[in-house]
């Protein structure tokens, strides 16, 4: 078992792709050209500004010896980012480790 707490820096970011029909400043643009600059200038998007939030860690596993000198290694963890919106991860691990 493990457990960790810590900061997190965020740095959203935003990418708005023309798609078809008239862009909301009235350029001229191809499909797939990025058009993020136009939205923003419109005032209909802000973009997100950079924070930090708390990050909580927890998580276990299991370590087995499987001869004298190989280990198999199985874990599992799960992690918390306090934000406007929170994100949530989970990861699983597994290996083989070789020990002299």
């Amino acid at each position: 078992m493990f457990g960790g707490v810590g900061f997190a820096h965020l740095n959203p970011s935003t990418k708005f792709i023309y798609e078809s029909g008239t862009t909301l400043t009235g350029n001229d643009a191809l499909a797939g050209d990025d058009i993020t600059s136009d939205v923003v200038a419109s005032g209909l998007f802000t973009a997100p500004a950079a924070t930090t939030g708390l990050m909580l860690r927890t998580g276990g596993g299991v370590q087995v010896p499987l001869s004298r000198h190989l280990l198999g290694n199985v874990g599992y963890s799960v992690s918390r980012i306090s934000s406007d919106t929170p994100i949530h991860t989970q990861d699983l691990t597994f290996g083989v480790g070789f020990r002299f």
